[in-house]
């Protein structure tokens, strides 16, 4: 015969199973199991941001619409920084606080979240002064959908069907109000 029957094949996966089995209690029961440690409860707003995230994002409920305020995120030449020795650029210290503030507020408000497809509207008030008249209203897109991805209120940016940015007509402290739809293909 050029092979195992299977009745005998069958009979040695079970011999081996209980085989198995049998030396991986009599290995375990040698070992004294650990007692239980009793959990400790920890409240989100003590947690860093990053477990913080983790621990709420999928709690959040899930909305049609969710309409968010920030504050404006710093210019495109101020949030990146060029590392020594020609390495690349990483988060500037001002961005980093940036992201750090909108998610930790984002985080404690635990609104609801936008699933699955969705667009983003971003209307923002341009800073006053000459600096203001400088900004590029299509700098604040990938900061704004990298918050919003980071905190758990939309899914990923590849979700992101479209994106309109526009300034409003006043002229503030530069504030933004991001409005979350859940796409509705036509």
């Amino acid at each position: 015969m050029g092979g195992f029957d299977e009745a005998w094949l069958s009979s040695h996966q079970q011999r081996m199973a209980g085989l198995q089995g049998q030396a991986v209690r009599h290995a375990l029961d040698t070992v004294p199991a650990p007692e239980p440690a009793a959990r400790k409860r920890v409240r989100p707003s003590r947690l860093p941001p990053e477990a913080r995230i983790k621990l709420l994002a999928p709690r959040r409920p899930i909305a049609d619409e969710v309409v968010l305020s920030f504050t404006l995120p710093p210019s495109v030449n101020k949030a990146w920084r060029n590392i020594e020795d020609g390495k690349g650029r990483v988060r500037s210290d001002a961005y980093k606080s940036w992201i750090l503030t909108c998610c930790t507020a984002l985080c404690d408000a635990r609104l609801a979240r936008v699933d699955g497809p969705y667009s983003c509207l971003i209307e923002a008030r341009r800073p006053a002064g000459a600096k203001g008249a400088l900004r590029d209203v299509d700098n604040l897109i990938k900061p704004m959908l990298d918050v919003l991805k980071n905190t758990g209120m939309t899914p990923d940016d590849r979700h992101c069907m479209e994106v309109t940015a526009r300034w409003t007509g006043m002229r503030g402290d530069g504030g933004i109000v991001v409005v979350l739809r859940k796409w509705r293909d036509a």
